[in-house]
């Protein structure tokens, strides 16, 4: 309900808050991914860049009535890390290095947008970062340390894939305790 009053008060933050628990159906409200398109849209038409990283989420995997259109997310990504959103860094590097949304592929790209997120603190870059390192992307020399630190660090931060990625070191080196 609070969410709400500050949307429909012009908090633009309010509505992609709005939208994200409308899209989930969290906090009493009935899972509706249209409507949380449409809040998402409204904060990303006046400027709340987060609420572009989840318009761009939308459009690339077609929800809330949008058809799939990886080269709209791509570009709304691109405005937004431009406007300094992190998570919309570590999103739009994931679509560099998967060569998506009419992006050329592209490692060295993809690791400068990684570590762009991971040092704003968006703990999606540090996991993809980690994942880097891990395999030597990029013409970065493999380091298996600083790859599981950057992993930990996101895992420790709430971020699922980091913890996958760290499930999956544990269970690669026999180290299940640690």
């Amino acid at each position: 309900a609070l969410y709400q009053k500050a949307c429909d008060g012009g908090d633009l933050k309010g509505c992609t808050r709005l939208g994200y628990m409308v899209e989930r159906g969290k906090g009493g409200w009935e899972a509706d991914q249209t409507a949380a398109v449409a809040l998402y849209k409204r904060a990303c038409d006046g400027g709340q860049q987060l609420g572009c990283v989840h318009l761009a989420e939308a459009h690339r995997r077609g929800k809330g009535g949008l058809t799939r259109d990886a080269v709209r997310a791509a570009e709304l990504l691109t405005a937004s890390c431009d406007g300094g959103e992190m998570a919309a860094c570590a999103e739009l590097a994931w679509m560099v290095d998967n060569g998506q949304g009419g992006l050329d592929r592209d490692e060295k790209r993809s690791y400068q947008l990684n570590k762009r997120a991971c040092e704003g603190n968006a703990l999606a870059g540090c996991s993809q970062l980690g994942e880097m390192y891990l395999r030597g992307a990029a013409g970065l020399t493999k380091d298996v340390d600083e790859g599981r630190k950057l992993i930990e660090r996101a895992c420790k931060g709430g971020e699922p894939d980091g913890c996958v990625a760290l499930g999956r070191l544990q269970a690669e080196s026999g180290d299940m305790l640690g």
